[in-house]
């Protein structure tokens, strides 16, 4: 219990002050559930407790009676959380957009989701019958199965196995980092000790059944530990009842936003501890998939001979030829905000990096040469340390789709769209008053290293003269820099 809650509480507050790079809507679902198992976990370690329950399997029947009610209750709110996970995924998805109505939106999900996976690529062309199909399970699952979490075991237990089963089959068919397994996590609460038996050592299971079944101790124990017990075991029913009636309470918005309101609202919290939050994904599919690709190259005068390098993020797709990654749980953030800026971009009409200016920070400090961050966010240095820096930097915005023909293992075909970003350079004049629109961020002008400038310096110099040589020297007389 300690350990949990100082890990919910550290997580908070990064969550709290993580901007952009936090804004995620399984991040306020993790620390929900986080939450609640603060109060499922053992006061110390499980080790602790599982060797003292070895020694002392029996407590009072009051004692017992106490303990099973506390764990229903917390059962109750999992599968409330569950619930409203669920529902609130498929409501939103009936109220954003038409495609779920006229059961197209898989036609094009499995291409245009945020990190595609090799599975989601032969799953993209698979028949539109199918893809009908799919949205038809989907709605089922998120909007009819989750009732199935208030009724009796059989149904309860049921409803969680579809719920499990249904985020299996997302985790297989793209990379939707942790949230998927997230959500397996409330769907255990449909399941009682004798349903769960068969995942636990069979010494553990026993100590179960004495518990249950108030075995051969229960004369023996003195008196004064069985109150001992029940005193226990009613504080942590107080407890568990005071944790119930708290998310009630929180619960009323959220159930307002759910069933009655006009402009669901999904991701979101109402208070600053996250303790129950709205939840839903994908109630807008985007129809293409566009991406920003990042460009540097070494001149700094830009002509059609110039050449640039690309830099590929680790699962973002960049290069057509590159195989679709397989990566959860893991949630690489910096390949998802690139989604969410590529695809933002054109459908609700924001203006290129503006609108995104961490892109634009990014940027600068690959000029600058800060390996750390090329090292930590691309699969490659297309400026190994050595090497010279670029000198420039611009952003492209291409449309991309999955290749109906692989020859010569090509994934994506691609076709350009628009500048997103111009050519910059550090020294650009433009740059001091842009980053003082930004000061919001306490962001600085990266600078480049003395020794670095130098290097840029020699090697543009050098290439000036060879440039000069080959045509005679006709090219008008330039200053060294």
């Amino acid at each position: 219990m300690i350990k949990m809650a100082i890990l919910w509480f550290l997580y908070l507050s990064i969550v709290n002050i993580g901007q952009t790079w936090y804004s995620f809507g399984w991040e306020s679902q993790l620390l929900e559930t986080g939450f609640l198992t603060i109060f499922l976990s053992p006061l110390f370690s499980s080790s602790f407790i599982n060797k003292k329950m070895l020694k002392k399997t029996d407590q009072s029947n009051l004692s017992y009676k106490l303990q099973n009610e506390t764990i229903k209750i917390y059962s109750i709110l999992g599968r409330w959380l569950l619930f409203r996970i669920m529902l609130g995924a498929g409501l939103i998805k009936l109220r954003g957009d038409s495609c779920w109505w006229d059961l197209t939106c898989m036609k094009y999900h499995y291409q245009t989701q945020p990190i595609p996976n090799i599975l989601s690529y032969y799953l993209h062309f698979l028949s539109e019958f199918w893809h009908k199909f799919e949205v038809l399970g989907n709605h089922f699952v998120e909007i009819l199965a989750p009732f199935m979490l208030f009724f009796n075991r059989k149904l309860i237990m049921i409803g969680g196995l579809i719920q499990i089963a249904f985020q299996c089959t997302i985790i297989l068919s793209g990379n939707l980092s942790f949230l998927n397994w997230l959500t397996i996590a409330p769907a255990i609460f449909c399941f009682d000790d004798k349903a769960l038996s068969p995942f636990f050592s069979k010494n553990t299971v026993q100590i179960v059944k004495q518990m249950q079944l108030h075995s051969n101790f229960k004369k023996e124990q003195p008196k004064k530990f069985n109150i001992i017990q029940i005193f226990k075991a009613f504080l942590k029913f107080i407890l568990a009842l005071i944790i119930l009636a708290l998310i009630g309470y929180k619960s009323i918005p959220i159930i307002e936003n759910l069933f009655f309101s006009k402009n669901q609202i999904m991701n979101t919290s109402f208070d600053q501890f996250r303790l129950v939050n709205t939840y839903g994904a994908f109630g807008s599919i985007t129809k293409q998939r566009f991406e920003v690709v990042i460009q540097g190259t070494i001149d700094r005068e830009i002509s059609e001979n110039t050449e640039w390098k690309e830099y590929e993020f680790y699962c973002k797709p960049g290069n057509i030829y590159q195989i679709p990654c397989n990566i959860s749980p893991f949630h690489l953030r910096i390949d998802w905000l690139m989604w969410f800026a590529d695809n933002f971009t054109l459908i609700l009409g924001f203006q290129s990096y503006h609108q995104n200016p961490w892109i634009f920070h990014l940027s600068m400090k690959l000029i600058a040469g800060h390996k750390q961050i090329t090292n930590t966010f691309f699969k490659y240095d297309p400026f190994p340390q050595g090497t010279e820096l670029p000198n420039t930097i611009r952003a492209l915005l291409y449309e991309y789709k999955f290749s109906e023909n692989q020859d010569g293992n090509q994934w994506y075909e691609r076709k350009f769209v628009r500048e997103y970003m111009p050519p910059f350079q550090l020294d650009n004049p433009k740059l001091k008053g842009f980053y003082k629109q930004l000061k919001q961020f306490g962001w600085k002008i990266p600078t480049r290293s003395p020794q670095d400038w130098q290097i840029s310096k020699q090697n543009e110099n050098k290439r000036y003269k060879e440039k000069r040589s080959k045509n005679n020297g006709k090219l008008e007389k330039k200053e060294e820099i």
